[in-house]
């Protein structure tokens, strides 16, 4: 079996357990636990291909590009959030022009 087989294999690995993990718990909470799912990741499909020297390939290159696909996703999530609260405008609060409630509702 090829290293390109090996690292598609991988591929289709982490992508079925990611959109399985986003539409369970949703994406922000996989990128909070982020390191805890790759490491749980990897040591569970190492036990479950631990049968043949392709399979812990698998497993290890699974490994390897969860790490980096959620460490990319995790600094781009960061950059947007950033630029999203430096571009969001301060609301002003309205005077309190109006005994007895609100200046939107008597």
């Amino acid at each position: 079996m090829g290293i390109d087989t090996i690292f598609l294999m991988s591929l289709v690995t982490v992508g079925g357990c990611l959109l399985t993990l986003t539409r369970v718990i949703g994406w922000r909470k996989v990128l909070r636990h982020a390191t805890a799912i790759d490491v749980i990741f990897t040591i569970l499909l190492s036990f479950i291909l631990a049968g043949t020297l392709t399979g812990i390939l698998i497993a290890l290159l699974a490994g390897l590009v969860m790490a980096g696909f959620l460490s990319v996703a995790k600094w781009i999530t960061e950059r947007v959030e950033a630029s999203r609260a430096a571009l969001a405008r301060p609301t002003q609060e309205a005077d309190d022009w109006c005994p007895g409630g609100t200046p939107y509702k008597l």
